[in-house]
């Protein structure tokens, strides 16, 4: 290390060698650099200062005493900022000295030599010594100021739930536990399904040396992680690969973060070294956890400790004992269907009577697409995985850029290009700090080719702590789902040439830290935004208003009717009541009630294939989030870009029955671009289908859910007379 004022390098060599170690400076043969040869010191109950003594060899050989001594110093005491690399005692040898900086800055290598022999005259610096046991070389580099930082891996406590008892009425934890036959080595996996996205390993070894589990049948390409005690008695901890039969180098972006024991596991009392690791089923280039089978694993270890054992890049010996096993991580279907049965509320809704709105809806109360305003550059985009908008920022030099998701992890948006690499990426997660979620904890990276992007700080990038005022939500951001607002200089902007965007349900490993590393992404995909015109925008006529229906019993011959078309399944999982104002013809009011508390749909159209649908469910929070989808084909559908529905009060005189679990009411057109229409000269067909088991992520929008348990097909005729669309007061209700 370079001591910063006084001209000189400081040196600290260790070695479990009992004799003496030899380092060479400016070279990495023995011919040519300058050598310093150190051994303990037994005068001092210490062993320091070393004793060290300078030579120089022309060739190989023994090296003679240097005839030109440079100006070194042997110091006795480690400086403050170094700590011991390995415990010194039982006669390892220790030795600090300073050289000239320009000696260490210069030298274009290193070399070093070690031996158990002990020097003839260990008291005279001058004296001969054995030849080596062990050498080689190596390179240090003074040039740069590098941090003595061990890599970004954060202690948290362990976010496993305890191993519930049978009645107890929480989401349940699967729970692996393997023990070698040699009595060696233990591992405990857990997956807690209320974070399916992660597992704990607990890994625990008789041995006192060092200790590694991993992922993968083979020791080549598998994901280590490997673990032993420092100088200080912590344990240390590190993520490594390999891609050859070699010891597995320090990987550059771990992606697991140290917990604390999880509640309920107990190590044997007989084990020396324990850990507890938590990491993604999946991510960036690690083995992944399967979900179709057991995943294979490896445990190996040693009772010989590292060298180096406080650097967290130290090497290691070859282990002792390894075993390989595997272990089954998947999740039944009895386990899922916990998870539903958990989340599903049996709360019946109370009816509340719709107030009737006296007031004409204006452009400024449309849900639908981004904004609401006129003669700006601006563009949108959004789809099932991300909702993105773009405008530029008035006198700011800045565009703004707001990204909204309903995946739970995290959301990254690059700006530049149709490819990982190249464009410049914004990558961000729920702030849970604030009680809203904002500002997003974000950062800017930089991929030069497909991989994990490294952090970068190339573009001037600025956070906001709110979506701007002129800027309607995307996707509802409930549960946990991500808003995301930032600024970006306007030219990086307009020159874009493509974007991309990438989700994740993963949280990353440390989310309080921007720069923390996080997993792989479970959808991606590319767009274009454009804020090269001026235009002015105006979403779809879709509003959030009370039911404008009048009530059913009416009899007054004056008002305009209220055409009211009501079916239960023979089975009694559903109702579907529709209601059709002549005072409003081109809108119908739809409302479904299901027994069934999972997810309920209702849908226009004789089959599946090619019909409007409108979903819903009930959120963790207990609210019902409904929209709007369509498929092409026997699949689950998909939600619309561009819906046009609104959510509407339960309509006046329309009373859910007292088993319902899930009730909701849209208002939709009778006719609109993309969507069935309703028919005008005889019945419409609709759907109706529901399932007990809700979505897994439920409080995303775009959740994918469970095939339906009951499905029927309705016939309702929602026709008017031509009188009646006229505006004649002449239609009765029959």
């Amino acid at each position: 290390m370079r001591s910063n004022s006084s001209g000189m390098t400081t040196f600290v060599v260790q070695s479990p060698f009992q004799g003496w170690v030899g380092i060479g400076i400016g070279g990495k043969t023995m011919a040519g650099p300058d050598l310093f040869v150190a051994w303990n010191n037994n005068v001092t109950t210490t062993k320091q200062p070393a004793v060290v003594s300078q030579h120089k060899a022309a060739a190989w050989g023994y090296p003679p005493l240097a005839t030109i001594v440079s100006n070194f110093s042997v110091r006795a005491v480690l400086p403050p900022s170094v700590s011991r690399f390995k415990d010194t005692g039982n006669g390892a040898t220790l030795a600090i000295f300073r050289v000239p900086v320009d000696l260490a800055t210069a030298a274009k290598g290193f070399v070093y030599a070690v031996s158990n022999s002990y020097p003839t005259v260990p008291t005279v610096a001058t004296t001969m010594f054995a030849y080596h046991d062990s050498r080689g070389n190596f390179s240090l580099d003074l040039t740069s100021v590098i941090p003595a930082l061990p890599p970004p891996v954060s202690t948290v406590p362990a976010l496993v739930s305890a191993v519930p008892p049978a009645t107890a009425p929480v989401l349940p934890v699967l729970v692996r536990q393997f023990c070698t036959p040699d009595g060696i080595f233990c591992v405990t996996a857990l997956r807690d399904a209320a974070a399916p996205s992660f597992i704990s390993l607990t890994v625990e070894s008789v041995f006192g040396g060092w200790l590694g589990v991993a992922l993968g049948p083979n020791m080549s390409g598998a994901t280590h992680y490997v673990g032993w005690e420092s100088s200080v008695g912590t344990m240390l901890v590190t993520q490594r690969s390999s891609t050859t039969w070699m010891v597995p180098i320090i990987s550059p972006n771990p992606s697991f973060s140290l917990t604390d024991l999880p509640p309920g596991v107990t190590p044997r009392s007989n084990s020396s070294l324990v850990f507890t690791v938590r990491r993604p089923v999946k991510g960036y280039g690690i083995v992944e956890v399967s979900e179709t089978g057991p995943t294979g694993f490896l445990v190996a270890g040693s009772s010989v400790a590292p060298i180096f054992r406080d650097a967290p890049n130290a090497m290691f010996s070859r282990h002792e004992s390894r075993v390989m096993f595997t272990l089954d991580m998947t999740f039944s279907v009895d386990v899922w269907k916990a998870i539903g049965s958990t989340a599903t509320s049996t709360v019946t809704p109370t009816p509340t009577p719709a107030a009737v709105s006296t007031t004409t809806p204006t452009a400024a109360a449309v849900l639908g697409d981004a904004y609401v305003l006129s003669n700006v550059s601006f563009d949108t985009f959004a789809n099932a995985d991300v909702a993105v908008a773009i405008i530029r920022s008035s006198g700011t030099g800045m565009a703004t850029v707001v990204v909204q998701t309903s995946f739970t992890g995290w959301v990254g948006i690059g700006i530049g290009g149709t490819t990982m690499a190249g464009p410049d990426l914004y990558v961000g997660w729920v702030n849970n700090a604030t009680s809203t979620g904002m500002p997003a904890i974000m950062s800017q990276h930089k991929a030069p080719a497909w991989g994990y992007p490294p952090l970068t700080a190339q573009s001037k990038f600025k956070v906001l702590a709110n979506i701007p005022v002129s800027v309607n939500t995307l996707l509802s951001t409930a549960g946990g789902a991500i808003a995301m607002a930032f600024q970006v200089p306007l030219d990086l902007a307009t020159a874009a040439k493509g974007f991309i965007y990438a989700v994740s349900n993963s949280v990353p490993v440390t989310p309080a830290n921007a720069s923390s590393s996080f997993a792989y992404h479970d959808s991606r995909g590319t767009f274009n935004l454009s804020l090269t015109t001026t235009r002015s925008f105006l979403p779809p006529p879709v509003t959030i208003l009370p039911a404008t229906v009048s009530a059913i019993s009416s009899t007054n011959a004056s008002a305009l009717p209220v055409l009211v078309r009501q079916t239960c399944t023979p089975d009694g999982f559903f109702c579907v009541t529709v209601i059709r104002d002549a005072a409003s013809p081109y809108f119908i009011t739809i409302t479904a009630e299901s027994t069934l508390g999972g997810w309920l749909g209702v849908g226009l159209g004789p089959n599946m294939t090619g019909a409007t649908y409108y979903l819903g469910w009930e959120t963790s929070v207990g609210t019902l989030l409904v929209t709007q989808r369509s498929s092409s084909m026997h699949m689950v559908p998909i939600i619309d870009s561009s819906p046009q529905f609104d959510r509407s009060r339960l309509p006046s005189g329309v009373v859910t029955r007292t088993n319902s679990s899930i009730v909701f009411t849209v208002r939709r057109p009778v006719k609109g671009d993309g969507i069935v229409p309703v028919s005008e000269t005889g019945p419409t067909s609709f759907l109706v289908a529901g399932s007990s088991l809700p979505p897994l992520f439920r409080d995303a929008p775009d959740a994918k859910f469970a095939r339906h348990e009951s499905r029927s097909i309705l016939s309702l005729d929602l026709t008017f007379s031509a009188n009646c669309l006229g505006g004649h007061q002449c239609c009765k209700l029959n």
